[in-house]
């Protein structure tokens, strides 16, 4: 008996989001929170701190700030 996909590799989609965990520089808190993937691999990423709820640029990819 053969079952199968027990031998072969399941192909999974991409995640949309990915989750980010970051300490902020002027309270220390450390948030998480989940971003867009096409944003972090390409755009901009701003994301809000949970302590002192200032936000915070992660990511620039197009050279913008």
């Amino acid at each position: 008996m053969d079952e199968q996909g027990s031998s072969g590799d399941i192909k999974l989609p991409r995640r949309r989001s990915l989750q980010v965990e970051f300490s902020c520089n002027s309270c220390g808190e450390r948030t998480k929170r989940l971003i867009n993937r096409l944003a972090y691999e390409r755009g901009i990423v701003f994301v809000q701190c949970g302590g002192c709820l200032k936000h915070h640029k992660l990511v620039d990819n197009l050279g913008h700030c």
